[in-house]
């Protein structure tokens, strides 16, 4: 994704700017399902966007032809960009980044069939070992043959923790330490399921289990 030169990344760490939110003209750089993944591609919000707030890097705000963005359409070609300086400076808050560690975690996490429940539906549990830390973890349920499709949760997934799905992961998923949601592809009684867990800074595959849904 993006363009390779010599001495820049590919792909670009995301950074979370304490005060720069999701508000109507907030610049943010796009990205993949990976956090990590931002490149080239922006975004101009239209409206207050506020639950992309610490999912996405907000880098700038438009400050007038607000009017401008809002009657671009599909298919519209940018001809030329202008820089220029202006005479008021933009204070930007520093952001204040917490070391992340990139050793992988030592943890038991294991998928079965829950027998607690009359519908179909899998859990996901936490047996022991280190927290997994929210932004740290992506998780991905799809029908075996189909390319996995990980969803970063914001949660942090202790033990003892315990993720009830009842459908497959999809691009609107939401991830947490309960519950996958905001998908409609239901889980199947009989059919086979393939989940995958990774811890991100240190790309572990921390569960990598097929499960016949029963």
């Amino acid at each position: 994704m993006g363009y390779q030169y010599a001495h820049f990344p590919s792909e670009i760490l995301l950074e979370i700017v304490p005060g720069l939110t999701h508000k109507k003209g907030a610049v943010g750089m796009a990205r993949s399902q990976d956090p990590n993944s931002a490149s080239s591609q922006f975004y101009i919000c239209l409206n207050d966007a506020k639950f992309l707030d610490g999912n996405y890097a907000v880098f700038g705000q438009v400050i007038e032809g607000q009017d401008v963005v809002e009657k671009i359409i599909k298919g519209d070609k940018m001809l030329k960009v202008i820089i220029s300086e202006t005479s008021t400076p933009v204070i930007t808050p520093t952001p204040i980044l917490t070391p992340v560690s990139t050793s992988a975690p030592t943890v038991s996490i294991v998928a079965a069939n829950n027998p607690d429940t009359s519908g179909a539906d899998m859990k996901i549990q936490h047996k022991g070992g280190d927290t997994l830390k929210g932004g740290e973890w992506k998780l991905s349920i799809v029908a075996v043959g189909q390319p996995p499709l990980f969803k970063v949760s914001n949660s942090d997934l202790f033990v003892g923790g315990q993720i009830i799905a009842t459908t497959t992961t999809c691009d609107a998923a939401i991830v947490t330490d309960q519950s996958v949601t905001g998908c409609s592809s239901a889980l199947s009684a009989t059919a086979k399921y393939d989940i995958k867990l990774v811890h991100i800074p240190s790309n572990a595959m921390l569960l990598d289990q097929i499960i016949e849904v029963r």
